[in-house]
This record gives C-alpha cells, structure tokens and sequence, in this order.
C-alpha cells in the first residue's frame, strides 16, 4: 500500500487504517478467493502477520522483523533436528550396530537431519488443511494430545512414592494411545470450511482439544495409579532425592540431600521457592481451563 507523500499526515492515517487488499487476503470466506490470496482454501490467517510486517512496517524495522523471524526458525529448528538426531544415531543405531564408528555415527545423523527436513517439507499440505488453516491452533492441538501423558508421568513421579516403573510405563502407553487417536481422527475428518455441517466424530465436535488434553491427563494419571498399586513398590533407596517428599524431608531436618552432597541450608527460602513453583503451576492451570 502506497501512500501520497504531499498528503497530510491526517490523510496517511485514514489510508493506513482504510480497509486494504490485504485486509480482504486475511479475512478471506470464499474458498477461491483464499486459494488465490495464500494458496489454501480453508483460511489465510497465517499469512495475518507476515502480511502486517511487509506491508506496514517501514523498510528498516521490516528488514529487522524478517531477520528476528529467521533467527527465531533457525535456533528452534536447529535444536529439535540435532536433538532428534542424537535420540536416532545414540538409541537406536547404535544399539543395532555396536561397532559403529565416531565417522559412520556422524554421517547417520546428517542423514537423519535430512530425512526430518523432507518430512517437515511433505507436512506443510497438511498443516494448511487443519484445523481451518490456522498454524497455532494446529500446534496447540497436537500438544494436547501429546503432551498430558508425558506431563502426567513427571507429576506423580515427582509428588507420589509409590509411583514405579509398571505404572508409568502403562500409563504412558495408554495415553499416547489414546491421544494418537483423536489425532487419526482430526487427520481423517478435518473441520470444514464456514456453512458446510461437520460430519466428524463427537470426540471431535463436542470435544475441546483443551478440555480432552484435561481429560487426558486424568486417565493417564488413573492408568499410572492402577499400574503402580498393582506391582511391587520402589525401593527407597530407588526414590531418595528424586520425590517432592523426601527432598523437604531432607530440607526441614538439615540433613544431607546425599551421600556425597553438602548439608542443605536455609530450609525457609526452600519452602518459600517450593510454594512458589506450586503457585504459579496453579495460576497455570487456571488459565489454562479459564481460556478453554
């Protein structure tokens, strides 16, 4: 958008904030029309920001946004390539080939980083055809059907001593499972575009995806109580400084934390600190059940 340098600067404001091209590009309804503007059919609010910065934004502070996006990609696309190429080359490749060399493991995990690079380019159709075509509420989805029963696992783990290995493991696996399915599901029946009826399934429908992460959440940490009742306890030994109640244990009667760590001090500002984390956990979830 063009604007008359001899106008007024009153004049520029009412062409800033005058209905544009790209205003139309954004909220577009027709699915031609969106095909045309963003290249997917179901909506164009990904390209809201993208759009604002190019077209708004003067030339200095734009080339500065671009260039704080970029880095933004790199460092967080950098760190999940080279995490899971670790996780492939260190877990599994070298347990199937023992006598892998330091050059063969290299060369595995560049090839790895290529192979995720190619999928994540193979994704990108079907991002544009979920969830209405809006990137965050994709991603927010895939986290709650991913993320509950990992988060499950570390809280019982941490606050319940009974808690063992059967149990989490059975619990992660029912969850994931069951997470994994709404996610068959949301891939099978994408939502529609505006006026057509939704012929998905009721988990879908009537389902928030925050409402089935809390869901989630509650059967995972059932399937982990029932596993764990159901098989022998941990040992202490197995649980000492690694539970919410033995390191307060360790804490108020300043004794040691371990057999080769000094004597924890200052037990109030570890309480203090406890309640804390506690607090905000709690303000968390609050909003988190608040917005859903």
């Amino acid at each position: 958008m063009c604007l008359n340098p001899a106008a007024g600067k009153g004049e520029q404001d009412q062409a800033v904030l005058r209905p544009s091209s790209w205003l139309n590009d954004v909220g577009c309804v027709v699915p031609s029309e969106c095909l045309r503007a963003c290249g997917a059919e179901i909506g164009c609010s990904n390209i809201a920001y993208p759009k604002l910065v190019m077209e708004l934004m003067p030339i200095g502070l734009r080339g500065l946004m671009i260039a704080v996006m970029m880095a933004a990609l790199m460092s967080s696309l950098t760190s999940i390539f080279n995490s899971s190429s670790t996780l492939f080359t260190m877990d599994i490749w070298r347990r199937l080939r023992p006598g892998a060399g330091e050059r063969e493991l290299l060369l595995v995990g560049r090839l790895v980083i290529v192979v995720l690079i190619g999928v994540s380019v193979a994704w990108i159709p079907v991002l544009q055809g979920s969830n209405s075509g809006q990137l965050f509420i994709y991603m927010q989805s895939v986290t709650s059907s991913l993320a509950p029963p990992v988060t499950a696992i570390f809280v019982l783990g941490i606050f319940w001593r009974r808690a063992n290995e059967q149990g989490a493991f059975w619990g992660l696996m029912a969850g994931l499972l069951v997470g994994a399915l709404r996610l068959v599901l949301e891939f099978l029946y994408p939502e529609p575009p505006c006026g057509q009826p939704d012929s998905g399934p009721a988990l879908l429908r009537s389902v928030h995806y925050l409402h089935f992460a809390i869901a989630l959440f509650l059967l995972t940490c059932a399937v982990v109580a029932a596993g764990s009742l159901l098989s022998p306890p941990p040992q202490q030994s197995q649980i000492e400084n690694l539970t919410w109640w033995t390191l307060v244990l360790d804490s108020s009667i300043g004794t040691k934390a371990g057999d080769d760590l000094t004597p924890q001090k200052r037990a109030f500002w570890t309480r203090v600190c406890n309640f804390n984390a506690i607090f905000l956990m709690c303000v968390n979830i609050f909003f988190y059940a608040y917005f859903a």
